[in-house]
């Protein structure tokens, strides 16, 4: 069985969700359906073109750190927009095509509606015959994922089934199987371990600070929680954010309170399973993951547009607390360490609608077309 995977880095979430998969594939290909099994990763602007995929990832890393506003604005215009629709799906599709027909997969794989709408047009213009499957990364799918020739949909929830179905889209198509994470969010830690290989202190409440490219503001979100006397520690992690690790090393030399640094890791599970409580923003991948650990979430700087509806969601499940002020956080924190039950409550929604599973659900079902 052949297989293209087609992705899109605009942000991260897309690209590791693509690789979550076929990890998973590697391992039910061998357990499960007992057949070889041949795939391709392909970043979809990259391979229109390359100064297009920098074009484009540097783009959204610009307009979503300096003007997110702007960046809500085109996502809402694109929601009742078709004309814009068909333009951005109609980019490279000629490329995209001579992909397929070099490649000549059985099935193709988009975590990303770009590239969906790409291969949809080929399916309507072309006549491509090859089974379409779209993962949808956050926790509402945009308008930009209808179309009649996606033949399945892998999904967060309900809600976003039923969105789909209101679209038109038959539920014979759609699977609710979560976001896909990195396969080690199935297996058991021990935390007093994990805390040891980190020199954490066993006793104090540990609090999860994550960046990344997007500038979120975690080392002003640690200052204030350094002006605290709260029985904290702090893991802080920048991402490929170089300058956000120097300011916290510089922090950190400072602080009053425990705070180990990271720049880009590749454990993320093992931080979660480290911490009591994560501060960050509401991708769709990192609060996948975040669900997945149970851990309880104080969410700040959403993105307008499918971050607004991803924080929407956290909170309206229990699993997340929004803060729309950086210097609130302390308050909010402060709160909660007075009431270790509600702790304890949002960390039980977390594991309730956190699926750790999702990879290995999605690959089962690219492989045996079974739920």
């Amino acid at each position: 069985m052949r297989i293209l995977f087609l992705t899109a880095s605009i942000g991260t979430g897309h690209n590791k969700a693509i690789e979550s998969v076929a990890n998973a594939l590697n391992i039910i290909s061998k357990e499960r359906c007992k057949e070889d099994v041949e795939y391709k990763i392909v970043d979809v602007y990259n391979y229109i073109n390359i100064a297009l995929g920098k074009l484009v990832s540097k783009s959204y890393e610009r307009i979503v750190n300096i003007a997110p506003n702007l960046y809500g604005y085109f996502y809402t215009l694109g929601e009742d927009s078709t004309t814009l629709k068909d333009f951005l799906h109609h980019i490279g599709v000629s490329r995209v095509k001579k992909l397929v027909e070099d490649y000549n997969p059985d099935v193709i794989v988009s975590s990303h509606e770009s590239p969906s709408g790409m291969v949809a047009h080929l399916k309507q213009e072309y006549g491509l015959k090859k089974e379409l499957i779209g993962i949808v990364t956050d926790f509402r799918a945009h308008p930009f994922w209808v179309y009649k020739e996606i033949d399945k949909y892998m999904v967060p929830n309900q809600f976003t089934m039923s969105y789909l179905m209101k679209e038109g889209v038959s539920p014979e198509k759609i699977y609710i199987t979560g976001i896909p994470v990195d396969l080690r969010f199935t297996e058991s830690y021990d935390k007093i371990k994990l805390r040891d290989k980190f020199h954490l202190d066993h006793n104090r409440f540990t609090i999860l600070l994550m960046g990344s490219w997007l500038d979120i503001g975690i080392d002003t979100l640690f200052e204030f929680l350094n002006e605290t006397s709260l029985p904290i520690q702090v893991i802080a992690v920048s991402g490929k954010n170089k300058n956000l690790q120097e300011r916290l090393e510089k922090i950190r030399d400072k602080a009053s309170i425990p705070v180990i640094v990271f720049g880009f890791i590749n454990n993320v599970y093992e931080m979660m399973y480290s911490s009591d409580m994560i501060i960050t923003k509401p991708g769709g991948l990192i609060s996948s993951e975040t669900l997945a650990a149970g851990l309880p979430m104080i969410i700040v700087n959403p993105i307008p547009g499918q971050e607004e509806f991803n924080a929407l969601y956290l909170v309206t499940e229990g699993a997340g607390i929004r803060v729309n002020k950086l210097g609130d956080v302390p308050i909010i924190v402060e709160l909660l360490l007075n009431h270790p039950e509600r702790i304890s409550e949002m960390s039980n929604n977390a594991r309730r609608i956190g699926r750790p599973r999702a990879s290995f659900d999605i690959a089962e079902i690219i492989l045996c077309g079974k739920d």
